[in-house]
């Protein structure tokens, strides 16, 4: 391994910076992972960690993994909603930020449905209402909101059929 850093900055003049990385292992005795460390310069990491700012872990993700996704979209619905968004910006706002959040996430994990309803919920409240927290009864079913434009809906994402999509996407990609 430190051969290929060594060669890899010979190559590219690009060097591993020492104080951002960390070393992480699975399965491995402590006495090797501790030399590695010294050899390399690394500090030992633990899981979770982030990369591209999302968790990652060696086991499935829960709810409490998910809470940086909430977070983001959450600050993100308490930026818009001090500005004086018209339905038509919210559905935008909904369709490209919030659901492009969520779909990154899911490429990546398999979210519990738990979450992926809260994150409707939360979808649903700033369309309607343009704050995070709403008590107003929406105008038109969610279901109705999630078809396609040609159908009828405003074209939403629907996120459990989104989930689905990911879930084969990741099997089929453990399979191939």
């Amino acid at each position: 391994m430190l051969r290929g850093l060594i060669h890899f900055h010979k190559v590219s003049g690009l060097r591993a910076n020492n104080s951002k990385s960390k070393v992480y292992s699975a399965n491995m005795k402590e006495d090797d992972v501790n030399r590695i460390c010294e050899k390399t310069c690394f500090n030992k990491g633990s899981e979770p960690f982030k990369y591209l700012g999302v968790p990652i872990c060696s086991r499935k993700i829960s709810r409490n993994d998910c809470e940086q996704l909430f977070h983001r979209m959450t600050a993100n619905i308490r930026r818009w909603q001090t500005r004086h968004i018209s339905f038509a910006g919210r559905l935008q706002l909904v369709n490209a930020i919030l659901m492009s959040i969520c779909t990154f996430w899911m490429l990546i994990f398999i979210i519990p449905t738990g979450v992926i309803r809260e994150i409707n919920r939360l979808c649903r409240r700033f369309l309607w209402e343009g704050q995070l927290y709403g008590k107003k009864p929406s105008y038109v079913s969610w279901d109705q909101v999630c078809k396609s434009k040609s159908k009828g809906g405003l074209g939403v994402k629907d996120l459990c059929l989104w989930s689905n999509i990911d879930v084969g996407k990741l099997v089929w990609q453990i399979a191939e």
